[in-house]
């Protein structure tokens, strides 16, 4: 009886120590999202109505006379415009190629492990790395991109000096990069797929065709909208292969609005200005990022109603 007494007291003692365990790990977290999160957002906000200098030790209210001066200045729609186009082109191409190789893969027989491998390594390599190569690349007297074009009877391309050609140049490398990501994505949504609905669709008389369209496709629908929502919110920040191969230019061809926030913080060193810039970078992927999930509600409403 003493013994089981015992055995009470110790599982108690456990479990109260569990509790402290669970608290410590709880309150850790919230202080670590609190020090790198919340404060620096809050910091960021606050000084957006400010003229912010610190190389300077300016630190003056100025209400929403930053918020003015960007809306006032042609750079912000033209880097608006910039980041919507980069982001719609990137979001679909990356969406539709990762959709083809998946299909493609996952009909294979032999070799899926292989080339789902060699399309991932793209993905995992560095931004960094990849742009400079790509960079490299499109070099228009001594890149193997103009050579390769010559032997097709191509006149030599500008590529990443022309304002015509810059963005598209930099979408294509990026699209090249992420289309991994999708690809993979979509696998995984294909291997939830039961066979048993492409015995039904074969004896049908379906085709390959008729069998994606309406069996893979629809069941995708969940993967497809995870891939659109994330891609958006993250090529709206797009920021390392436009500094490391464009510069934004040539001129502000490759302005994107990270760029231009990136530009009045260091190169201006107008930090007030470049957290108004945020907070209205913000505002845009909060209102997509809404629209898009409440279409996405509207949908299935509609489906089970």
């Amino acid at each position: 009886m003493q013994h089981q007494l015992k055995a009470g007291k110790n599982s108690r003692r456990l479990s109260q120590s569990q509790r402290i365990m669970i608290v410590i790990a709880v309150m850790a977290l919230v202080v670590f999202y609190a020090v790198f999160f919340i404060f620096p957002i809050g910091y960021a906000l606050t000084g957006s109505f400010f003229n912010w200098m610190p190389t300077k030790r300016v630190f003056s209210f100025v209400g929403l006379e930053n918020y003015r001066k960007i809306f006032e200045q042609s750079t912000l729609g033209l880097a608006m415009g910039n980041t919507l186009v980069f982001t719609v082109v990137v979001t679909l191409g990356r969406t539709l190629l990762g959709l083809f190789f998946a299909a493609l893969i996952y009909s294979m027989r032999r070799g899926r492990v292989l080339f789902r491998t060699i399309y991932f390594i793209p993905v995992i390599t560095s931004t960094v790395a990849v742009s400079m190569v790509w960079k490299w690349m499109y070099e228009p007297s001594n890149g193997p991109l103009n050579y390769y074009l010559s032997l097709a009877g191509i006149a030599p391309q500008r590529f990443l000096i022309d304002s015509s050609q810059a963005m598209w140049c930099v979408m294509a490398m990026t699209i090249w990069k992420e289309t991994g990501y999708a690809m993979v994505m979509y696998m995984a949504g294909m291997t939830g797929i039961p066979g048993t609905l492409y015995e039904a669709a074969e004896m049908d008389g379906c085709t390959h065709w008729q069998a994606f369209r309406y069996i893979t496709f629809p069941l995708l629908k969940t993967t497809t909208e995870f891939i659109l929502l994330t891609s958006f919110v993250t090529y709206c920040q797009t920021f390392t292969q436009i500094d490391l191969m464009t510069k934004g230019g040539p001129g502000k061809a490759s302005y994107t609005m990270v760029y231009y926030l990136y530009q009045e913080a260091f190169g201006n060193n107008r930090f007030g200005r470049a957290s108004a810039i945020a907070f209205v970078l913000f505002a845009v992927i909060l209102v997509f990022s809404v629209l898009q999930l409440r279409i996405t509600r509207t949908k299935e409403a509609e489906k089970h109603a």
